[in-house]
């Protein structure tokens, strides 16, 4: 607890003195997981909050603890994703429970190009856009250091064709390969 409050502090000196807003990302395996880093951090930071698993249940109990917990306004859902062949479900479900602010990863397993992100992107909006949401980030998702040129040139595209702010980050793969 004490090492996270120091990152927690950090980031916020960080943030205050560029100017640039920062936001938690709080990843879990499972809902109780994430329950207690969400209690801690939603206690020691008024930041956005995150909430990420590589399992849509999990993201999905972790928006309605939130939600009990009134935190919808900070809650940032990371990620509605390709790799979820329930998105529609889950999107009506995330709608339901009330979150307003969402990730959007986009990644093509057969097209690796700018080109395959945005193909990504187009086949997932639709279902986005049903969600009614307040506002959509993307995440042009970087799955190992090379592909980080190909998920940085598939932003500006991307933001010109559909408005959507983003980035990628880079340290999401390429640490898992340490």
């Amino acid at each position: 607890r004490e090492g996270a409050r120091t990152h927690i502090e950090a980031l916020e000196r960080i943030s205050a003195k560029t100017g640039i807003p920062a936001m938690i990302d709080i990843v879990g395996n499972s809902a109780e997981e994430i329950a207690g880093y969400v209690e801690f951090v939603s206690a020691e930071t008024s930041a956005p909050l995150c909430i990420d698993s590589w399992r849509p249940e999990v993201r999905i109990e972790a928006a309605r603890l939130a939600a009990r917990a009134g935190l919808l306004e900070r809650l940032v859902y990371n990620s509605l994703n390709p790799w979820n062949p329930g998105i529609e479900a889950e999107v009506e479900e995330i709608a339901g429970i009330g979150v307003r602010h969402v990730v959007v990863a986009v990644f093509d397993d057969e097209d690796k190009s700018p080109a395959g992100r945005m193909k990504c992107l187009e086949k997932l909006m639709p279902s986005v856009k049903r969600g009614g949401f307040e506002s959509v980030l993307l995440d042009t998702t970087v799955m190992n250091v090379a592909a980080m040129a190909f998920s940085l040139q598939a932003r500006p595209d991307i933001k010109n064709r559909f408005g959507i702010p983003g980035g990628c980050c880079p340290a999401t793969r390429p640490s898992a390969l340490q």
